[in-house]
């Protein structure tokens, strides 16, 4: 996640069949410049696992966010998110010591609670959209892309 400048890596990602992801967005407000830093209403960012989360509200205006994710290299796209997503989610407080939460995040963290899900960004996408981005897609799925990570 780190080596790519990711946010965000849910356990399907890495090939694990269970709903849990890990965000850290407090490492791209370390790096802005303090002229930039006003421009984003999430700031500091949060650095957190989630376990099981589920959505269970989505509020505020709808928002396009440009998106992208570690499946799908160097491809990016707006998609419309809702300003804010409450979710519901286990977290581990200490060694096999777990309590459930609940949390209004940022509508751009809802991109990890669908990942976890199984759903990606493109999955959001118009039909004409898709459609455009075929190629790039059909030569991710053959391993035409190559990655720095």
């Amino acid at each position: 996640m780190y080596s790519s400048n990711g946010v965000g890596l849910a356990a399907p990602q890495v090939n694990r069949d269970i709903r849990l992801f890990v965000v850290d967005s407090q490492q791209i407000f370390n790096n802005l410049e303090e002229d930039e830093k006003d421009k984003y209403p999430d700031g500091p960012g949060i650095r957190q696992v989630f376990i099981n989360a589920h959505v269970t509200g989505l509020n505020g205006e709808e928002w396009s966010y440009n998106e992208g994710c570690l499946s799908i290299p160097k491809i990016r796209e707006d998609i419309i998110r809702s300003e804010e997503v409450t979710i519901e989610y286990v977290d581990e407080i200490s060694n096999r010591m777990f309590r459930p939460l609940t949390a209004s995040l940022p509508g751009s963290s809802c991109t990890n609670t669908t990942i976890s899900r199984g759903k990606l960004f493109i999955d959001y996408l118009k039909p004409l959209k898709r459609k455009l981005l075929k190629g790039k897609l059909d030569d991710i799925t053959k391993g035409k892309i190559s990655v720095d990570y």
